[in-house]
């Protein structure tokens, strides 16, 4: 286990800061500079680009799926943005299926496309707004209706939107884990990542399976 904490009392202006554990990439102290992966924390800031998008008259969030992708998931056309963001949609979970994929080669990114092909024939769990259900496939969708109407990556919208606009130097949206979209400066500093557990043989593998992370 690693963290910082950061506590909110000043010491001549200065904040108190304590560090615990290790990077796991390179086995240094965990420290004030040490990059740590938000995980699925990186759904909040996504939401932010997409009222932002709505702020602009790009998009309503009631806008239906099938307005972006009226050839694509036949079968979730009418689930519209704000069913995806607060997780009612119904849309299956991908993660068990494409792990299954990943413990034959855990070293493997997959694309959005290819993530969403493994689920996209599949029916909705329930239909749009009658129930919750966290499914990071809403996610991915909402990345992809935003790549769309802006014609850049969600990356490039987060860093140009987000981080620039307040100054957030030290944050990043990553590529593909562990170093691509970060600076090679800050390499040294990236933490661990996520880790996948394959039940039938009790071994973990490796790191993130898409690009929709950020320190």
């Amino acid at each position: 286990m690693a963290f910082t904490l950061q506590c909110p009392k000043y010491n001549n202006g200065n904040a108190t800061t304590y560090n615990v554990g290790l990077q796991k990439l390179n086995g240094k102290p965990v420290t004030n500079s040490s990059l740590f992966q938000i995980g699925s924390n990186s759904k909040a800031f996504l939401v932010v680009v997409m009222l932002q998008l709505e702020a602009e008259g790009k998009l309503s969030l009631d806008d239906k799926l099938s307005k972006f992708f009226p050839n694509d998931f036949p079968k979730w056309q009418n689930v519209t943005i704000k069913q995806m963001l607060i997780m009612t949609s119904g849309i299956p979970e991908y993660t068990s299926i494409l792990i299954k994929l990943y413990k034959n080669n855990p070293k493997r990114i997959f694309s959005t496309d290819e993530i969403l092909n493994v689920v996209k024939e599949k029916d909705l769990s329930f239909s749009p707004g009658s129930h919750y259900f966290y499914s990071n496939t809403n996610y991915v969708l909402a990345n992809k209706i935003i790549e769309k109407i802006t014609e850049k990556t969600l990356a490039t919208e987060i860093e140009n939107r987000i981080f620039k606009k307040l100054n957030l130097s030290h944050s990043f949206y990553i590529n593909h884990i562990p170093k691509e979209g970060i600076p090679s400066k800050y390499h040294d500093n990236i933490m661990s990542r996520y880790l996948f557990d394959i039940p039938e043989n009790n071994q973990y593998y490796g790191m993130d399976i898409i690009d929709l992370s950020m320190s």
